[in-house]
């Protein structure tokens, strides 16, 4: 089964159990267009496409990235056997949390609506939300952990920067779309709806009332933001700064090398002495300008896209709530 469509059955049973809940406390159709119950069908619905989505990266990762290192063949079994553990090491404590924070929201309540159908929902489906939720979010914190891992252990060919160029960071541009594209996605839709439904619900309290958790949209938005993208992001640039570094002075020693030529050596040899140092002089130039960053104007009009569709959804969501009775 495709993942999409994996991810889509998942919704559609969510949205299932939602609806006979719904049924059953008299709170339909208002129950199902509810902007925080479709949050708990549609989250975990994105994580279980994350969740699957991923390990075919990493595997994307590791093919192109083996035929450049130089490292143990079994140092390389061993670290690409031990990446899908090093995603999940934050699974029970994150899938702990939210499966407390589901179970919390069912006894308790939520100041996010008054449905008594949300209460029940968030019951029903903890355990499973916990699940995928929990599996996605580890994978963002570990994308972070293997980084790190991966960048201190890695031992390159010489002339992984200079002959692969712009296609090495190919591997890791894939990485970066994936974690931005899909991890972050559900975290931005939640956010996105509880700063909706706070902004909504404003209205209704006095003036001055604030509340400590009306900071809790900012704080996980800057929080997911830098787990996911700003963490691995730096991880990798300095990974290719230190081969970009490597690679200089390799180029700098050999030309030291050459030295003076003797005033007795063949026509030959001078000619290929120079060809060699006009070799040498252009690799270098090349090294120099060789960029180790993956922050390029694609990836920056992709944040920019996706800062515009989180703006123009929060006023839509607004300006639905504010014409409705929800």
């Amino acid at each position: 089964m495709p993942l999409w469509a994996g991810s889509l059955l998942l919704f559609g049973v969510f949205y299932l159990v939602g609806a006979f809940i719904a049924f059953e406390t008299g709170e339909w159709p208002r129950s199902l267009v509810h902007p925080r119950n479709i949050a708990v069908y549609v989250l975990p619905a994105f994580a279980a496409f994350t969740m699957g989505y991923a390990p075919r990266k990493m595997a994307d990762l590791w093919t192109r990235m083996k035929p450049w290192l130089v490292n143990p063949p079994e140092d390389i079994e061993r670290l690409e056997r031990e990446t899908p553990d090093i995603l999940m090491r934050p699974f029970w404590v994150v899938a702990g949390l939210w499966f407390l924070s589901a179970i919390g929201v069912a006894f308790t309540g939520s100041r996010m609506t008054d449905l008594e159908s949300f209460r029940y929902v968030s019951l029903a489906t903890a355990l499973f939300s916990a699940y995928f939720m929990g599996g996605a979010a580890a994978i963002a914190i570990g994308l972070s952990l293997f980084m790190y891992r991966f960048q201190k252990w890695a031992d390159f060919r010489p002339g992984f920067i200079l002959q692969g160029g712009k296609d090495v960071l190919r591997p890791f541009n894939h990485l970066v779309w994936m974690t931005w594209a899909l991890l972050t996605l559900p975290i931005l839709l939640l956010v996105v709806a509880t700063f909706t439904l706070q902004a909504s619900m404003r209205a209704a309290l006095p003036p001055a009332t604030f509340h400590v958790i009306d900071l809790l949209p900012v704080v996980l938005g800057i929080v997911a933001f830098m787990a996911i993208v700003v963490v691995p992001e730096f991880l990798m640039f300095r990974l290719l700064a230190r081969e970009k570094a490597q690679e200089m002075q390799a180029i700098t020693e050999e030309m030291r090398d050459l030295g003076t030529l003797p005033s007795d050596v063949l026509d030959t040899d001078i000619l290929r002495s120079m060809h060699r140092r006009q070799t040498l002089a252009y690799l270098e130039r090349k090294a120099h300008d060789f960029v180790p960053t993956l922050v390029d104007a694609r990836l920056m009009l992709q944040v920019l896209g996706a800062v515009a569709t989180i703006a123009s959804a929060t006023y839509a969501l607004q300006r639905l709530l504010s014409s409705t009775s929800l």
